[in-house]
């Protein structure tokens, strides 16, 4: 997912560098990265509650998450 990415950011740079508007394909990609970062976070944070929680991250073994 993380090479997905990269990908869309090097495109948003070089598609504004051949439009002529290299500052918004700059602005753009910086906004896919944040939007990345937060969503890196956000999953982090959920794995860290599921870990205090159940104390594993073993899926099988979370079993009172069904329903």
């Amino acid at each position: 997912m993380q090479i997905l990415i990269k990908g869309v950011v090097l495109a948003l740079v070089f598609a504004g560098k051949l439009s002529g508007n290299l500052g918004l394909g700059q602005s753009t990609a910086a906004t896919v990265i944040v939007a990345d970062t937060i969503v890196a976070v956000v999953g982090l944070a959920l794995a860290v509650q599921v870990r205090r929680r159940f104390g594993t991250l073993d899926v099988p073994k979370i079993s009172t998450l069904k329903g």
